[in-house]
């Protein structure tokens, strides 16, 4: 008899952990919810072009570094997604600029080399690569992100139109180094 009523204490401590778990996510979610709609209402404030002393009377923050902290923060999730986005955009638009020069590249065609070193650079800035202080893990996983781009290419027979439908290279020969000015 005694060993159930243990088995049921414990049992029910269990669920009241549980339940204690699940309140603490819950208000930790409220809080970051009601935290998220002073930040928003703050940032209004602050188009409508309140002082920051007037956004922290009015909303509740403590003094006008608060405001402008909440504001500042607003402001930077409002533009991050977009700004992922146009990322994400441009540098698709590299990929297909890069795979169209990939026969040629693949023949040693000294002026696809040239534009697709390029179109790496263009990558690399808008990657930050080059400030990136980068660790081995890191490393690698570019090496090997470069090997898997290479293998596709090997696989690809663009000599095989049925194959590949992506843009074709222009025909003909490439102009010349000082025919465009330079």
């Amino acid at each position: 008899m005694a060993k159930e009523t243990r088995g049921r204490h414990k049992a029910g401590a269990e669920r009241d952990e549980a339940a204690a778990a699940a309140e603490a996510e819950r208000s930790r979610a409220e809080i970051a919810e009601a935290t998220a709609a002073k930040a928003a209402e703050a940032l209004r404030y602050r188009k409508l072009r309140y002082s920051y002393d007037d956004i922290a009377k009015k909303v509740g923050y403590a003094n006008r570094s608060g405001a402008y902290k909440a504001v500042q923060k607003a402001l930077r999730e409002v533009t991050r997604e977009p700004a992922e986005e146009l990322l994400s955009l441009e540098l698709e638009t590299l990929d297909v600029m890069q795979k169209a020069l990939a026969s040629r590249l693949l023949k040693g065609d000294d002026f696809a080399i040239d534009r697709a070193l390029k179109i790496m650079e263009q990558r690399a800035k808008l990657t930050g690569l080059y400030n990136a202080k980068l660790d081995d893990g890191q490393l690698g996983a570019i090496r090997e992100a470069l090997l898997g781009f290479r293998a596709g290419l090997e696989e690809v027979d663009f000599d095989d139109d049925a194959n590949f439908s992506g843009p074709q290279p222009p025909e003909g020969d490439e102009p010349e180094a000082g025919a465009l000015g330079s």
